[in-house]
Order: C-alpha cells, then sequence, then structure tokens
C-alpha cells in the first residue's frame, strides 16, 4: 500500500497557503522577499514525516524539484 504524506501531514510546516505542500512560506510572501530568499523557501528543509510501522521494510517514492542536487556546502546525497 501507498500513502501520501502529504495527506497526515508533516512537521516543521509553519503555514497551509502555500503554492506547494513542501513550500516554507505563505505564497502571499513571494512579492514581500527578495528572490534567493524565496527560492529558499521552496525546499523543504526542516520538515519531518513521522509514522510507525513493524514491518521489515518500507520504500519510499519521491521526486527532486531540481536536476541539480549537489551543492557548494552539501553533497548530493543530503539533498535527496
Amino acid at each position: 500500500m501507498w500513502y501520501d504524506v502529504a495527506g497526515w501531514g508533516v512537521e516543521g510546516k509553519g503555514w497551509s497557503d502555500t503554492n506547494g505542500f513542501y513550500d516554507r512560506l505563505p505564497a502571499r510572501a513571494e512579492a514581500m522577499v527578495r528572490p534567493p530568499v524565496w527560492s529558499l523557501s521552496r525546499q523543504s528543509a526542516g520538515m519531518a514525516a513521522r509514522f510507525e510501522t513493524d514491518s521489515t521494510r518500507f520504500d519510499v517514492r519521491y521526486r527532486l524539484s531540481s536536476s541539480r542536487i549537489a551543492m557548494p556546502h552539501m553533497p548530493a546525497t543530503g539533498v535527496s
């Protein structure tokens, strides 16, 4: 069975009126913040999903928002 984390929510999200589920700022903030800040707000850093299972295996299916995942301060494994 597959479950979408958007169905039960994530911790660390400050607003619900965002453009995308994992955005960190409300949509209305786009006109108020500098473009670099807005770009960073589109990343889900700081959010977490909790669950419990007695399964011996679970799989995660996700899509990356950018093909450029390696950063100067973080390896690709930390981003994805």
